[in-house]
């Protein structure tokens, strides 16, 4: 789901609920305490308040029925504020496998360039030069072990 994605979901949820609440006070206008004879912007403003969890004077919920829609506009701004959380961790980790996956390729070609020199340099295969390796870091931990004695 892109971000355009999102707002657009946020932007129909917000008119969706803006109607039905217009809907109700066509329906029964003592649903809402009204300070004036709401228009349907006046419910789009009262929706785009009431999704981000602030109220308007103008318009107030006072029946079980509108103040339940309120509600369940309430736990869709929830739902899609955890949606909007998701995609922010979902893109920061795309971000950081992607950084991953280039440091591999760079540091598996400077593996191969390496193999080439050995190659070249010292006509040796990786695993010959892995033994010859092993074969000198026990000889230098033995030349350590020497120089220690004369520390103390």
């Amino acid at each position: 789901m892109s971000d355009i994605s999102l707002l657009l979901l946020i932007i129909i949820t917000i008119i969706s609920f803006a109607s039905i609440n217009y809907g109700l006070y066509k329906i029964n206008n003592e649903f809402y305490k009204v300070s004036a004879t709401p228009t349907f912007f006046t419910f789009f403003y009262y929706s785009c308040n009431n999704f981000v969890y602030n109220s308007i004077q103008e318009i107030i919920p006072f029946e079980p029925i509108s103040q339940a829609i309120s509600m369940i506009e309430f736990f869709f701004a929830i739902l899609l504020g955890a949606i909007l959380i998701s995609l922010f961790f979902s893109v920061i980790n795309d971000k950081h496998t992607d950084e991953l996956n280039k440091l591999i390729e760079a540091i598996e070609k400077e593996g191969e360039s390496m193999e080439g020199f050995i190659k070249d340099e010292y006509k040796l295969n990786i695993e010959e030069a892995i033994s010859m390796l092993g074969e000198l870091k026990a000889s230098f931990i033995d030349y350590i072990y020497q120089l220690s004695k004369y520390i103390e």
